[in-house]
């Protein structure tokens, strides 16, 4: 069950232009035994249509969370953020930024502050895997893991 009290699979969008990590990701979920439909997008247009309802993305529903690669093509990541926290219907949604990097850059610090958490991607199959852990909290509780 996630934080919503909905019993249905939840709706994980992901923004991520990297196949493997995407493929790793669903590991982590499967992993811990999440019910789940992603919803993958691989650049900062595609995100824009999907938040803005453009398209074919005109009769999406909003996810129960949202994973956001720090560095996605034909956008900058900050700029997505800040835009899925000023539309009403997703502002309250948690996200996850995902980076290689162990931390964002002086210059993204601000910004990501408004990321529900930063998640490092780890170097290791078994280090990510242990990710589902994360996506788990976040998705029932809204927080990570501590």
């Amino acid at each position: 069950m996630n934080r919503t009290g909905q019993t249905d699979p939840a709706r994980i969008l992901v923004i991520e232009d990297n196949p493997a990590d995407v493929l790793l990701l669903r590991e982590a979920c499967n992993s811990e035994g999440l019910e789940y439909e992603f919803t993958t997008l691989v650049d900062g247009e595609e995100a824009r249509a999907f938040l803005r309802r453009e398209g074919k993305y005109h009769a999406v529903l909003p996810p129960n969370l949202i994973l956001l690669d720090m560095n996605v093509p034909k956008a900058d990541s900050v700029e997505i953020l800040e835009e899925i926290r000023r539309r009403g219907d997703m502002a309250e949604i948690p996200v996850a930024i995902l980076s290689s990097a162990d931390a964002p850059s002086p210059k993204d610090r601000d910004a990501v502050s408004k990321a529900t958490c930063y998640l490092t991607k780890p170097p290791s199959l078994d280090e990510f895997l242990s990710l589902g852990k994360q996506i788990r909290s976040l998705l029932e509780h809204g927080v990570p893991l501590p």
